[in-house]
């Protein structure tokens, strides 16, 4: 049994393109924002909009000075004179490939060329682009509208960005046997090619498909007409909760979406037929997992084994306050973070706010005492490691908070809580051991903290791009949103060379002992589990934390066995 995503699925390139230029504007200004219609075919999307005062008005209603965005779709040229005279400030959105279509149409009208349009009659990208038509447009949608066209005069044939490409070449054939005087051009969108491709692809590889998406969205839509088409089951949700309960009969589920589809709702959909998927034994595995996962105790089993790492790297004695303080902390400060992330767990995560609502009563409880241990064994065990977990659990407790006398919240640095939670990661799985047990940092300390340092960054660069357009859309400063996905993915990149390259000279300069070659295998691990979410191949929140940290016990019982 499996359950396999769509590599195209998710937004195309116009929609996020018009859903960045609304999230930019949005932070820009405090005035309420309007869009031509809805921005996007989501109904998900388009009420966190809503409650970030991001409505839709229609040309007729919008009012003298508002901001207007036009979106991907692009609109007629009278419709951008009439929010000109209402002295609107336009923030254009319209799609580079729509807008493309609509120069070719003003183009063939200057020329006196007819343009045709094969697309959806009612569809707002047709709309606009006929307005651009000035010696006359015709929109037609099927083969038979197109034996029975008449043409009086030479003619452009452009379709709709996201038609279905079979019903273009069929409409392209039949004109063209008709009228001589013709030009056909292929304006269906690359993007749109190759999702439609992938999806005919998947219907014959798979026993039944589900496509997640809008059932006002004509991409879905067309989608879902491909694949039934090809006679395999499809099934069309808006969410995980629509899923109907006979998809968990069928063993291989592939997953696709349409252009204007969040990919948080493509991975809580895909999450949810794993678990729909599961039985007997898998289930029960599934649930331990989950649980592991949502509780956060995943976590500090990852901790505790980066910090055997540790301890082998540098040569330490592995008692009871080295091995516990580190996990202690981590788990603890984790699952407060978790409680106080509740925004973008609603988007990204629903489940997971449902686990923490649900068990809040003891876990709450849980951290607050995990820290407290943690920082009562760090006491006893040296007064720089107390110190160091007192300045830890008190900066981590103000980071949400407007501290006195300062201007800004440290939350609000872009960033700041990626380099905070790797710089924790390295102090209390490197530092903190080394302070109790030798009470004092050696060279091997500092080199053990860079690597945990890079791959822990790595670790937090990962969870940030896998949750990019969900912490966008709640207004989160991460650094994938600051610096964008290409030159995160150079970062991480870095990081993983940086991690890799540390490991090798601190092996053969003898910081290290021989059995410390183990630290490759964390920059190896890295690079996997970044190819494997780049290729769509780790489905759901769940999978996803498992493959990421789910790795580091393993490694910490492979160090546990070269430990004297």
């Amino acid at each position: 049994m499996s359950v396999i995503v769509s590599r195209t699925a998710g937004f195309c390139m116009g929609v996020r393109r018009a859903m960045e230029k609304a999230l930019e504007e949005r932070s820009r200004t405090p005035d309420t924002l309007f869009t031509l219609g809805p921005l996007i075919h989501n109904p998900h999307v388009l009420d966190i909009l809503r409650r970030n005062r991001v409505l839709e008005v229609s040309e007729e209603s919008a009012e003298a000075g508002s901001r207007v965005i036009i979106r991907a779709h692009g609109v007629a040229p009278p419709v951008r004179r009439k929010l000109a005279e209402r002295s609107c400030i336009v923030i254009d959105a319209t799609c580079p490939k729509v807008a493309r279509v609509q120069k070719m149409a003003l183009r063939a009208g200057e020329a006196g060329r007819q343009v045709v349009i094969a697309g959806d009659k009612d569809h707002a990208e047709v709309r606009g682009i006929l307005g651009h038509a000035l010696a006359g447009g015709v929109c037609i949608s099927t083969v038979e509208e197109a034996r029975s066209l008449e043409l009086d005069s030479p003619a452009l044939l452009v379709a709709q960005t996201t038609f279905s490409e079979e019903s273009f070449a069929e409409i392209a054939g039949a004109l063209r046997g008709r009228h001589l005087d013709i030009e056909v051009q292929d304006t269906i969108c690359d993007a749109t090619s190759e999702r439609q491709e992938e999806a005919r692809r998947m219907a014959l590889e798979m026993d039944a498909i589900v496509i997640v998406g809008g059932r006002t969205s004509a991409n879905t839509r067309r989608l879902a007409e491909i694949i039934t088409g090809l006679g395999t089951p499809a099934f069309l949700v808006e969410d995980e909760g629509e899923i109907p309960p006979e998809v968990s009969r069928y063993e291989t589920i592939g997953v696709t979406a349409g252009a204007s589809t969040p990919n948080w709702l493509i991975s809580r959909v895909a999450e949810r037929l794993v678990e729909m998927q599961a039985r007997g034994v898998r289930w029960l595995l599934w649930r331990c997992l989950a649980f592991l996962v949502r509780s956060n105790l995943l976590v500090a089993l990852s901790a505790l084994a980066l910090t055997l790492l540790s301890v082998l790297w540098q040569r330490l004695q592995p008692g009871f306050r080295v091995l516990a303080v580190p996990p202690l902390y981590l788990f603890g400060i984790h699952l407060l973070n978790t409680f106080s992330e509740s925004q973008a767990q609603e988007i990204n995560e629903p489940a997971q706010k449902m686990f923490m609502q649900q068990n809040r009563a003891w876990l709450m409880p849980l951290a607050w005492m995990s820290l407290g241990i943690a920082l009562l064994l760090a006491s006893l065990g040296s007064l720089w490691a107390g110190v160091l977990t007192a300045s830890a659990i008190i900066l981590g407790l103000l980071y949400q908070v407007r501290i006195p006398f300062a201007r800004v919240q440290l939350i609000r640095i872009p960033g700041s809580k990626d380099l905070f939670t790797a710089g924790a990661w390295a102090v209390f799985t490197c530092c903190i051991p080394a302070l109790i047990a030798e009470g004092r940092l050696l060279p091997s300390a500092f080199m053990a903290s860079a690597i945990v340092f890079s791959i822990t960054m790595v670790r937090a660069l990962a969870y940030d791009l896998k949750d990019l357009q969900g912490d966008r859309m709640v207004g989160k400063e991460t650094i994938p949103i600051y610096l964008g996905m290409r030159w995160s993915s150079v970062l991480s990149t870095s990081l993983i060379v940086l991690a890799a390259g540390l490991a090798t000279v601190a092996l053969a300069l003898g910081v290290f002992p021989p059995a410390g070659a183990l630290a490759l295998l964390l920059p190896a691990h890295a690079l996997v589990y970044l190819r494997l979410f780049q290729s769509r191949r780790v489905s759901g929140a769940v999978l996803f934390s498992a493959t990421v940290d789910g790795f580091f016990p393993i490694l910490g019982l492979l160090a546990l066995a070269f430990l004297p």
